[in-house]
């Protein structure tokens, strides 16, 4: 019973946000240059965090609810390894260069804009530029 708390939680807030009106997407919009520091992760997030060393939740989106602005919440756990502070970069679509998304702890998360989509790709480096890992978002039709 005590495992399916946190999954209980998650689907609940994740109802409770699909219930509010979206805000309609910009078409072509790409996520800003630079981004705020991230804060280190709040005892609401741990619930939900899978504990994963850099994972997305939820990973996968539906193809028919891009153009409503979707959003997901990036999670990282890279406290074992050393690290102290982690830089979080989206790949570009077009020209395949990583764009700055948003600086964190080893530890911590951090929720995209209504921009997601579909083969977005996520890469999370340490302060020297040296690859920690990467995600994909994956998309399934409706």
């Amino acid at each position: 019973m005590k495992a399916l708390l946190p999954i209980l939680l998650f689907v609940t807030v994740w109802l409770a946000a699909c219930s509010q009106s979206p805000q309609p997407a910009v078409s072509g919009q790409n996520p800003p240059p630079a981004a705020p520091s991230v804060a280190a992760s709040s005892p609401a997030k741990e619930a939900v965090n899978p504990g994963c060393e850099f994972c997305a939740v939820p990973a996968t989106v539906k193809r028919c609810d891009v153009h409503l602005g979707v959003r997901t919440t990036l999670f990282w756990d890279f406290s074992s390894k050393g690290v102290e502070q982690v830089v979080i970069y989206v790949v570009d679509k077009k020209t395949g260069l990583d764009k700055h998304f948003g600086t964190g702890p080893a530890k911590g998360s951090k929720v995209t804009g209504p921009w997601l989509s579909p083969g977005l790709h996520f890469k999370v480096k340490d302060a020297k530029g040296v690859q920690l890992g990467d995600l994909t978002i994956d998309g399934v039709d409706c």
